[in-house]
This record gives structure tokens, C-alpha cells and sequence, in this order.
């Protein structure tokens, strides 16, 4: 199956609004704007009861124009117009898309070059300190003036993305769904001093003058021959941070050392290299449509901006929210790293919040949330339940062979079981603190690859007895969630899963599943002790590169371990081995000698004498036959092909 149909937003234009609040508009370091106006752009129609609207937000230099052309001779559409449209990843069919100007920017929205009603010129320096907090407080005083009580989904990139973070703890009421995509809780010192280099040549410029740069019919600088404004600063600044937007391997692949005009260098100043004349593009390009003062207070916003602020721990801040998350990163951008979005990750579930996690592989570095359209909208699809049952996964880009060498000694196996076959869609009643998995949605239909004998199903439900109803289980190497919808049909539970394969964790969240991609090893050490009641481990330890740390893991964040494997010991096994000197295979045991997956065979024995040396408590065993159906108790370690351990830590 392909993507959806999609189609461009015809021709549209911008709106803008005036705010004239009696006391002012109050801003979070003690300034004050008498009125403040806010250009934005709307796509898509509100329904009847108003509550299909999503807000994205630009990062630092983008602005209200996220999509479509104001006329057809227009050179570029808006800034995301691959991800918002009719039948794209936010569809105009289904929502109202709602884009505005940042407060501080220079496309509409109140900024520095702005007029300032009190002296009809524009404000310069005067225009007062900002904050993120006061971006998103205008966005809100919109959202208000739009008779819109809340949005469906808020999502942003970059600074975007702490927007969209700093909606969900500042008006918890109004945001149901975020999505943070390459983005932090807070600058890190590197990206600060970046900034900061890009202050410095924008106010090195002697055009800056002290920020009094406008041509202004009022201004005694007018017929200055520096009243064009610091644009060597500015451009200067935006090479700088373009680098940063890059990664290494992008710079390598696109400009290498190669040079402009000619294959011998000429020893000169000027550009010479194709990346020095790219970087000189983006420069010039940028100093003609946006402001340097902008620029300024913009970064400074970004550079203050902290999500704990005002709270005791990141977690404290989350504990206020009460929106579901889905964190993105993309695995070359080193100035948003995976660690800032699995810090992110990391809060809101110690917050008890519902929140997944994406790793996009792309060499792309931070552009590339312009630029991986199409991973993004398989994966906002998914999120949003809003692909076809059978997701279209081919144009998810799976790691490279370097990637996967590089990874291989981090990575979790998948649960290579079949999963059950799936039971007739019925929708459950949900838990009012949760995401409504089971008041919104019924079960994906399982596709073909999913279906297999009643056998398989027998496991299923004998891990469904272990486990109370509500229960919040989480499942380790997931596959694509047919465990976890087996049990949430079946048990109601509050489901979790981690899984690496870029792909089955996509089929996982079109299930409306809470699925972190990525290997057990980085994932696991995210949640808090006693995060979940049930971990389930489904016939992957034997995949394990570190089964036994994995084990212990599972007995400090949840209270009970389910833990099923291959039993080695069977006497089919030892039988093959003794008389046809080959490795048995059956259902049971489908792998070949060059196709298997395990890479630490274990018997019966081998497990039980693990859990006694290490003191947990084994609170139920169950054995299967090879048949996977009826259940044996004599000589398990000898009759049994399957084993199905429950177990507790006894030290809590």
C-alpha cells in the first residue's frame, strides 16, 4: 500500500488581529506592550463543535506561513507545506491548522521592528525584554479570540517544540496531544555560546547602531549610507547557525572538498570552496527578509528559556500536564540530541504521563524536520491514528549499514513471536486519568503477517491471567503491540512498549499504543522503580546481548516480571543433536542454524538457577508441551517446550 492521496492548499492569505488589553499586555520580565498584533494563517475548517484544531509553531527564524503560495507565481510554498494539506500528515480533511507569527519575529506579529504606538517609530532596543512563556500567552490570548477552547494537537521543531512543551504545563486544560520534534527542556551551554558568537557579529556591524538601524522619513539616520541595517552581521550569524542546523556527514555528501569554479585553488579571500559559497547563499538570503533586531531578542528568548523554571525537578513541571506526548529525534542532529529528548521522555513518564518516542535516522542533522517529510508523516499518522490499518512503511528510512554496525552491540532483538489472532474490534471503557485507548479508538485489524495457530494464543492468555485489569504493563521488544492490544481488549490495561524496529513500532502506535523506539538497553533505564505493575518479557531473552541486567531491570521498574522463553532442554532438541547431529526444528523452534536470532540458548534449568542465585521470587511457573497447548508439570526442563515464569522482586 502507498501513501494517501495527497493534495497542495490552494492559494490563501494571512489574517491579523489586534490586542488592546486594558493593562496591557504583561510580559513575563516585568515589560509591557499597550497593544500587540498577531498575523497567522488558518487551513482546514473547524467542525461544528470546534475541537479539531491543531497549532504548529515555527522555530526561531520561520514564521506564519507554514503552507501553500499567496499566488500561483509565488517561488516557494510555506515552510512545512509537505506536512499540511489536504490528505498529508496534518490533514486539512479532518482539522483546522492554525500557523501564527512569533511574538519578537519580523512577520507580522509585534516585534522590534515593529511601531510603537507611543513614539510612531519603531521600537529598536526598546522594545522590551521576551520570553517563550510570552510567546505562548499570545498564542493563547488567538486561540481565545478563535472561540477555540483547546487544541487537538499543538506541534512544533527546534523552538517550536519548547513551545509546544511550555503550552502543555502553562494551559494543561488546552492541549490534548504534543508533539516535540528535535527540540530540549533547555538550551545547553553549547547552543548558548552559539547564539551568542551570533549576537556579537550582528552587534560588531557598525550598521547595527545600537539597534537603531530603520529607514524611517522621521529618523535622523535616514540618509545614512548604514540605514540598510547590520546585514554583513546578520549574515554573518546565519552561516553560523546553519552550520549547526548540519550535520557532518550532510556537509560531506553535498560540498566534500570540493571546489567552486575550477579543480586548483587560487589562494584567494574570496570563496573558493562550494561550501564557503553556500554559506554565503544562506547569509545573503536570510538579511533580506528577517530583522536583526528580531534576531536578538529571538536567541536571548531561547537562551533563557528553561521548562523547570519556577518547579523543583523537570518532573514537577510534567506532573502539571495533563497532554499525551510524542518526542522525535533525529539521530544526526547534534545540536537536539536523543539524550535531550529522552530526558524529556524520561519526565513525563516519571509523571505518569502517556508518552511515546521516535528516533528518525537521518543524515540531515536539525533541517531535518524540513526535510524527512515523509518519515514525519508516517509517524504523525500513526500517532494520530490517522493512516490506513495496513500502514505504508516504505518510506520510513531504516538505518544504514554503518548505522546498524555501529548500533549492533546497543540494540534489543524484536519479539519474534506470531501474535494472536485478533479479537472481534469492540471498544472498552477507558480510565478518565489515561489517554481514552479504549473510549476513541477499537483495535487496528491485524494484518495477514500477524495471524497464526490457536497454539501461539494459548501464551497470550496465560499471560492475560497474570495480570489484573488497569494494570499499567509494559512490554519489552514489542513488535508491532499485538501483545499489548491482546491485553488491552482483554484486560483493559494501561499499555507501554519498547521496540527498535523503526517500522513495527509504527504499526505498535497506529494501534494507539505508547511505544519508545529504540534499544532496551538506552530505553529501559528511563523509567523510575515501581514505574509499572507488570514488564513483560516475550520469548527475547535469549536475543539479549545483556539477559541478566535486562532481568534485574525488569524487577526495579515494575512490581511483577513476566518472563517466557525457549527451553533448549527439550528432548526434541537433545534427541536431533544425539542421533542426526543438527539442529531441531518445528513451530517451536523455526530457526536454522544461519537464521537465528538467539544468541543465548538457555534451558529450564539454566533460568531457575539464575532467579535462585539472585533471590527473586518465583511466583508462578507455567510449562508448556511442544504443542504450546497442553500444559506439563513433570520434568519441565525435559517434556516442556515453552516456559512462562512470574516473578518478584521478594526485597520489595
Amino acid at each position: 500500500m502507498t501513501l494517501k492521496k495527497t493534495e497542495n492548499i490552494d492559494f490563501i492569505r494571512y489574517e491579523e488581529h489586534t490586542f488592546k488589553p486594558e493593562a496591557g499586555f504583561n510580559l513575563k520580565y516585568g515589560g509591557l506592550l499597550e497593544e500587540v498584533t498577531i498575523r497567522y494563517e488558518r487551513y482546514g475548517k473547524l467542525n461544528r463543535n470546534r475541537t479539531n484544531a491543531i497549532l504548529i509553531i515555527h522555530a526561531l527564524t520561520g514564521d506564519h506561513h507554514a503552507a501553500g503560495k499567496y499566488k500561483p507565481d509565488d517561488a516557494y510554498p510555506g515552510w512545512w507545506d509537505n506536512m499540511i494539506g489536504p490528505g498529508k500528515a496534518f490533514d486539512t480533511n479532518r482539522y483546522q491548522i492554525i500557523c501564527s507569527n512569533n511574538l519578537g519575529g519580523c512577520g507580522g506579529t509585534t516585534g522590534p521592528n515593529s511601531l510603537n504606538p507611543k513614539t510612531k517609530r519603531p521600537y529598536g532596543l526598546d522594545f522590551p525584554a521576551i520570553s517563550i512563556s510570552d510567546m505562548v500567552a499570545l498564542q493563547y490570548d488567538l486561540m481565545k479570540h478563535l472561540n477555540i477552547a483547546f487544541f487537538q494537537v499543538i506541534a512544533g521543531a527546534s523552538m517550536g517544540g519548547m513551545m509546544a512543551l511550555e503550552w502543555s504545563i502553562r494551559y494543561p486544560s488546552c492541549v490534548k496531544n504534543v508533539i516535540a520534534i528535535g527540540t530540549t527542556a533547555a538550551q545547553g551551554a553549547q547552543s548558548i555560546a552559539f547564539s551568542e558568537v551570533g549576537r556579537q557579529a550582528i552587534m560588531s556591524d557598525p550598521a547595527w547602531q545600537q539597534g537603531n538601524y530603520f529607514k524611517d522619513h522621521n529618523s535622523p539616520i535616514n540618509t545614512d549610507p548604514l540605514a540598510k541595517g547590520p546585514h554583513r552581521g546578520l549574515a554573518v550569524a546565519r552561516m553560523l547557525a546553519h552550520i549547526t542546523y548540519l550535520s557532518p556527514l550532510s556537509m560531506k555528501r553535498k560540498f566534500g572538498r570540493r571546489l567552486k569554479n575550477s579543480n586548483q585553488p587560487h589562494f584567494s579571500l574570496d570563496p573558493e570552496f562550494q561550501v564557503e559559497s553556500y554559506l554565503q547563499h544562506q547569509g545573503n538570503r536570510f538579511k533580506d527578509r528577517f530583522d536583526a533586531n528580531s534576531y536578538l531578542y529571538i536567541t536571548k528568548a531561547l537562551n533563557y528559556f528553561d521548562l523547570q523554571s519556577g518547579f523543583t525537578s523537570l518532573h514537577e513541571a510534567f506532573m502539571k500536564a495533563t497532554a499525551n506526548y510524542l518526542f522525535v529525534s533525529f539521530s544526526s542532529d547534534w545540536i537536539y540530541t536523543q539524550e535531550m529528548s529522552f530526558e524529556l521522555l524520561r519526565a513525563a513518564l516519571a509523571a505518569r504521563k502517556q508518552a511515546s518516542y521516535f528516533e528518525i535516522i537521518s543524515d540531515a542533522g536539525h533541517d531535518a524536520f524540513l526535510l524527512e517529510h515523509e518519515s514525519l508523516t508516517e509517524l504523525v499518522r500513526a500517532f494520530l491514528n490517522n493512516s490506513p490499518a495496513a500502514l505504508s512503511l516504505s518510506h520510513i528510512k531504516a538505518p544504514s549499514p554503518e548505522q546498524q554496525h555501529a548500533t549492533q552491540k546497543n540494540t534489543n532483538p524484536t519479539n519474534t513471536s506470531l501474535p494472536p489472532p485478533a479479537l472481534p474490534s469492540a471498544k472498552a471503557q477507558g480510565n478518565d486519568a489515561h489517554r481514552s485507548y479504549y473510549n476513541n479508538h477499537t483495535a487496528a485489524p491485524v494484518s495477514d503477517h500477524s495471524l497464526h495457530s490457536p497454539s501461539k494464543t494459548n501464551e497470550f492468555n496465560i499471560i492475560a491471567d497474570q495480570i489484573n485489569s488497569h494494570d499499567r504493563v509494559l512490554d519489552l521488544g514489542c513488535a508491532d503491540g499485538t501483545l499489548l492490544d491482546f491485553l488491552c481488549r482483554t484486560k483493559k490495561i494501561i499499555p507501554y512498549g519498547i521496540e527498535k524496529d523503526h517500522h513495527k513500532v509504527l504499526l505498535a502506535m497506529n494501534r494507539n499504543l505508547y511505544v519508545a523506539q529504540g534499544a532496551l538497553e538506552k530505553i529501559i533505564p528511563l523509567y523510575t522503580p515501581n514505574s509499572f505493575d507488570v514488564v513483560i518479557l516475550s520469548r527475547t531473552i535469549q536475543q539479549l546481548e545483556n539477559p541478566l541486567s535486562v532481568i534485574d531491570q525488569m524487577l526495579t521498574i515494575g512490581k511483577t516480571a513476566i518472563v517466557s522463553f525457549l527451553n533448549q532442554g527439550y528432548f526434541r532438541n537433545r534427541i536431533n543433536f544425539l542421533l542426526r547431529g543438527e539442529k531441531f526444528q518445528s513451530t517451536v523452534f523455526p530457526h536454522n542454524w544461519h537464521n537465528n536470532p538467539d544468541i543465548h540458548l538457555l534451558s529450564i534449568h539454566d533460568f531457575e538457577s539464575y532467579i535462585t542465585e539472585k533471590q527473586y521470587h518465583i511466583k508462578k511457573r507455567i510449562f508448556l508441551k511442544g504443542d504450546w497447548l497442553r500444559k506439563t508439570k513433570l520434568f519441565p526442563n525435559l517434556l516442556a517446550g515453552v516456559a512462562i515464569y512470574v516473578l518478584s522482586n521478594q526485597s520489595a
